[in-house]
């Protein structure tokens, strides 16, 4: 299945937008937050198998002195991602309202949100080790601003870093990632289950989380506004941790070919 590189980049950019759009449920439904969480799903293992070739080549020689650190952290990082999602899918199975009603109890809220909070931060990084690539694929495109691009660029990842710590201390980020290391959800986790406490699945501390707004089905809040205001807070998270990935590369790059030139003797 031969894919040019742009229409790779559009696949990712659906997927992008779509988990996104996952990240608060009431923004539009709970009912899209559970089909299209499946959607999602079966989009990335399209997307793995549009890379079938590149994945079947490094597992042959993930080892060999040949494939550099970069490869081998791209290649660790896409099987985190598959682990990631995969219980963030499972997670969200057993604890439908929608399409399934399962009502198994387990620490699955707490797997659910957390993996959540951490595809964030892998998709980030996995989009900074491919900046070259994506800026690369956006040259042409974007042609008519080289004359702007050194100030266009300083503009947009000074915003982006200023909208991503603002999203990060203003969204459910923090709360998520740290929430398997709270007293509070360690207490809940520990209540026993069983009748109408083993139904709830966890304590009150995640359930408040799980359930959110008054109203799951969350119709009241679909506007124009706050889907953007979604897209906007999360999408700043994910490209900040790009970001960062992408100018810790650089430092790298530079420090290695720093060391590799040849020292010049000064002679007095």
């Amino acid at each position: 299945m031969n894919l040019t590189t742009s229409k790779k980049l559009g696949l990712d950019l659906i997927l992008l937008v779509l988990m996104i759009l996952l990240y608060e449920k009431n923004i539009i439904s709970m009912s899209f937050h559970e089909i299209g969480g499946l959607v999602l799903f079966g989009l990335f293992i399209i997307h793995l198998l549009f890379n079938r070739k590149w994945i079947k080549s490094i597992t042959k020689r993930l080892f060999d002195k040949s494939i550099s650190i970069k490869t081998r952290v791209s290649y660790i990082l896409n099987i985190l991602l598959v682990l990631c999602w995969s219980l963030i899918i499972i997670s969200g199975i057993f604890i439908s309202k929608v399409i399934f009603h399962f009502s198994i109890s387990g620490p699955w809220k707490l797997i659910h949100f957390s993996c959540a909070a951490l595809a964030l931060i892998l998709i980030g990084i996995h989009v900074g080790l491919h900046w070259n690539l994506i800026y690369n694929s956006c040259k042409k495109p974007l042609k008519s601003l080289d004359k702007f691009k050194k100030p266009i660029s300083a503009i947009c990842i000074v915003f982006v870093l200023i909208s991503g710590i603002y999203s990060i201390a203003n969204t459910n980020f923090i709360k998520w990632i740290t929430m398997p290391f709270t007293i509070e959800t360690m207490s809940d986790l520990g209540r026993p289950a069983g009748g109408q406490e083993g139904n709830k699945q966890n304590g009150p501390a995640l359930n408040k989380e799980f359930n959110g707004q008054k109203n799951q089905k969350g119709k009241e809040n679909f506007n124009f506004i706050n889907l953007l205001k979604l897209l906007l807070n999360f999408g700043s998270i994910i490209i900040m941790f790009s970001i960062f990935t992408h100018y810790i590369e650089l430092g790298l790059n530079s420090h290695n070919r720093n060391k590799t030139l040849p020292k010049l003797k000064i002679s007095k």
